[in-house]
């Protein structure tokens, strides 16, 4: 007898702040989208019904990361669920902008997000994933991944030591020189030639830059630090 193959896993994330009905309609409709696409709802993250703007730095000095949506990066990366479905807008509005939330959960959990339509029966090909369609395969080796490998390493630090401040002969267990990464991270900035969108992130991140945590210049090439 043949034995049924178990349905893939995917998680639900909801910003209680953002339902004006039933929680378990919301909850409902992840659920349906999971199941139409092949998946199971192994869990859904609810992030407080508070302000997202008035949400005090977390425990573990992560500056503004929403608490459900850390709890969420910790299941994912303590899990095989690489899938996140949520509903429109419930990522946008934080103090933490939504990309770098994404590049957080990119780098933390490895997983991507996907947000469930209004409508049902939406074709899963017309989905648009929320982190600009990262695809871990197909782009495993590009500067993109090579940066949210270095930010997993710092955050995975931030988590453990409740603080960013890292020593310059800092090695990680697997191998990375996360010390001399935030040096020429630094240095770059110095320079002018590290991205404004990632000077944000190092900043929200709680990395003391140097220069007052302002940004680069808009739309400067990413340097070395990337690929270090």
């Amino acid at each position: 007898m043949m034995s049924t193959p178990s349905p893939r896993l995917m998680y639900g994330y909801l910003r209680l702040d953002l339902i004006t009905g039933c929680v378990d309609e919301s909850q409902a409709q992840l659920e349906a989208f999971a199941a139409e696409h092949g998946y199971q709802l192994a869990g859904v993250f609810h992030e407080p019904a508070t302000n997202p703007s008035t949400l005090p730095p977390s425990s573990t000095s992560l500056p503004f990361l929403p608490p459900g949506f850390l709890e969420l990066a910790r299941a994912c990366r303590d899990s095989d669920v690489r899938e996140v479905v949520t509903l429109p807008g419930h990522l946008a509005g934080m103090p933490m902008p939504q990309k770098h939330l994404l590049t957080f959960l990119a780098a933390r959990g490895h997983a991507q997000v996907f947000t469930a339509p209004r409508t049902s029966k939406a074709r899963y090909g017309d989905l648009i994933t929320l982190d600009g369609g990262l695809d871990f395969d197909r782009k495993f080796h590009d500067e993109h991944y090579r940066w949210t490998e270095w930010v997993a390493a710092l955050t995975a630090y931030i988590l453990d030591h409740g603080h960013a401040d890292i020593p310059a002969t800092h090695i990680t267990a697997d191998g990375h020189h996360l010390g001399r990464w935030l040096i020429a991270c630094r240095n770059s900035v110095r320079a002018g030639t590290l991205a404004a969108d990632r000077i944000a992130l190092l900043a929200d991140l709680g990395v003391h830059l140097g220069v007052s945590n302002t940004f680069g210049r808009p739309g400067a090439a990413a340097s070395k630090p990337d690929a270090a």
